[in-house]
C-alpha cells in the first residue's frame, strides 16, 4: 500500500470524526505498521478537560491479526511501559454516516475476516451496515473495519528520539557525542519494565484507569508472552561472545553483534558501560537457556539504574 493508498484510509477515518467538531479535533498521521495504520486526534471532554488518542485500524486481509493484538493487549493492560487502550463515549465509528462522505470502500475493505468481530462489540457486520438514513434516505454505514483506540504517547517513540539525537549531534547541539549511559540504562530498565509487563501482568480492570509500575510477582510463574516485533531490523548475524562464571570463562553465541569489537579489536560504540553492553549480549543470546532469568534481570538492572547516580558517571564522563 503506498502513501496516497494510506491517506484515503485516514480520510474515511476522519469523515466520522469530522462530523461532531465540538468533540474531535483532527491531528493526522500516527504511523503505520505490517497490518495496520494510525491516526491521532483530539476529544474534547465534558468536564472541560481534553485527551489525545490514536485509532488503529487493519488494512488488507490483516483484519484476524489486529483482532488478535486487541485481545492481547486485553489481557496485559495496566503497566506504565505497556501501551493503554482507551474507549470513546458513544463512538463516531460505530455511527452510520452517509456513504457519499465515507467514500466507496473496496471489497478488501469488507472482506472475509471482518464480519467476526470489532474491538468495541458492536456486532456482525450484517448488523452494522444500517441501510438508509430516515431523514435523507442516503445509503449510510458504520466503520466496516476492525480497530483499536489506544492512549496517545506525547513524547514519541524510540526512533523518534534517536532521529532527534542524531540531529543534536550533526548541530554539534549535544554537550557530549554520544547519549549518555545513565540515560541507556534508563531506556533498558524501561524495556525490561515492558517484558514483565507481559510475565506478570497488572490486569487492569478499568481500561481508562491509572496504570502502575511494572513488578516481578516472585511467587508466580511469568507468563509466555512473546513480542515478536522488537528489532528495528529484522537481519541479523551471530557472534560468539563471553561471560565470566566463576573462575571460568563460558562462551555462547548472541545476535548482539553490532555493539561488539570486530575481529581487529575496534569498539564501534567505546563509550557504552561495559556492563550494559555485557547484559544486552546476554539477553540477546540465540539460545534461550544462556539468556538471564527475567526476574534476576530486573534486579540486576534497576540496582545499576539507582545505584550509579550524577556523581559515579561525573567520576567517568566522556
Amino acid at each position: 500500500m503506498n502513501s496516497d493508498q494510506y491517506a484515503r484510509q485516514r480520510d474515511q477515518i476522519r469523515t466520522y470524526f469530522d462530523q461532531e467538531p465540538t468533540r474531535f479535533e483532527w491531528i493526522g498521521s500516527a504511523g503505520s505498521g505490517g497490518y495496520g495504520i494510525c491516526s491521532a486526534l483530539k476529544e474534547f471532554l465534558p468536564d472541560g478537560k481534553e485527551r489525545k488518542l490514536v485509532i488503529k485500524r487493519a488494512i488488507g486481509g490483516e483484519s484476524a491479526a489486529l483482532l488478535v493484538e486487541i485481545e492481547r493487549l486485553k489481557q496485559i493492560q495496566g503497566g506504565k511501559h505497556i501501551v493503554q487502550t482507551r474507549t470513546i463515549s458513544n463512538n463516531p465509528l460505530q455511527r452510520a454516516v452517509p456513504l457519499d462522505l465515507v467514500g466507496a470502500f473496496s471489497d478488501a475493505t469488507l472482506g472475509s475476516g471482518d464480519e467476526s468481530s470489532r474491538s468495541e462489540g458492536s456486532g456482525s457486520l450484517s448488523a452494522i451496515l444500517s441501510g438508509r438514513s430516515a431523514s435523507s434516505g442516503q445509503s449510510t454505514m458504520a466503520y466496516p473495519k476492525p480497530f483499536m483506540i489506544m492512549e496517545f504517547i506525547e513524547n514519541g517513540v524510540l526512533s523518534d528520539f534517536i532521529d532527534k539525537a542524531g540531529k543534536a549531534r550533526d548541530l554539534d547541539l549535544m554537550l557530549c557525542r554520544s547519549i549518555p549511559n545513565r540515560v541507556l540504562w534508563r531506556f533498558f530498565f524501561c524495556l525490561v519494565r515492558a517484558c514483565v509487563g507481559m510475565a506478570w501482568p497488572n490486569q487492569l480492570n478499568d481500561p481508562d484507569g491509572e496504570p502502575v509500575l511494572e513488578e516481578p510477582r516472585r511467587d508466580e510463574e511469568p507468563g509466555n508472552f512473546t513480542h515478536t516485533d522488537l528489532s528495528i531490523e529484522n537481519g541479523e548475524w551471530h557472534r560468539s561472545y563471553s561471560r565470566i562464571s566463576g573462575d571460568d570463562e563460558y562462551y555462547y553465541d548472541t545476535d548482539a553483534s553490532a555493539i561488539l569489537p570486530d575481529d581487529e579489536g575496534k569498539n564501534p560504540f567505546p563509550y557504552l558501560d561495559p556492563d550494559l553492553r555485557d547484559k544486552i549480549c546476554e539477553c540477546m543470546a540465540v539460545d534461550e537457556e544462556d539468556r538471564p532469568d527475567l526476574a534476576g534481570l530486573f534486579d540486576y538492572v534497576k540496582d545499576k539504574v539507582l545505584s550509579r547516580g550524577a556523581e559515579y558517571w561525573f567520576e567517568r564522563r566522556h
